[in-house]
């Protein structure tokens, strides 16, 4: 809808997601509990939004616990949006 807004006549969406593996170091988990900021919103960043500091803390314990050199399950989810030209004045 943003990209028919903004002008666009037609747009095509198309979602895929894909499963594979990953083996989380504890160098990834440094990295989604960093603080972030506006500019690098991490994991930690977005738990603060609805947490506090002490319960982010809490389950970077846990995390960190059951996930140090762990292989995982891993779903990531990729949308491809494709727009092909402008409406007339758009």
């Amino acid at each position: 809808a943003l990209f028919v807004e903004a002008g666009f006549a037609a747009v095509d969406v198309q979602c895929e997601t894909i499963e594979g593996r990953r083996h989380v170091t504890p160098r990834h988990l440094s990295h989604w509990f960093s603080p972030g900021g506006d500019k690098n919103r991490t994991f930690a960043y977005h738990l603060l939004q609805r947490l506090n500091q002490l319960e982010v803390e809490r389950l970077e314990r846990h995390f960190t616990a059951q996930l140090t050199n762990k292989t995982v399950t891993w779903t990531s989810t990729h949308l491809y949006l494709q727009a092909s030209r402008l409406r007339p004045g758009g």
